[in-house]
């Protein structure tokens, strides 16, 4: 495992949290990153911060 990948959800990973297809969950994953933009934080194309999505969907995932 890269470290990249403890701390990003990508697009497989979204897909099988939320139940969505790949075109469902890249756009989620562009809200997500639109919303971390505007608070002023770079952003990785076609990925998420772990913690920011746990913040989002505190239900979905159980550490």
């Amino acid at each position: 495992m890269k470290s990249d990948e403890k701390n990003y959800y990508y697009v497989e990973d979204i897909q099988k949290f939320l139940d969505l297809g790949i075109t469902a969950s890249y756009r989620r994953i562009r809200e997500m990153n639109k919303d971390l933009e505007a608070q002023g934080y770079l952003t990785k194309r076609g990925a998420v911060p772990r913690d920011y999505f746990k913040k989002i969907y505190p239900n979905i995932i159980k550490d």
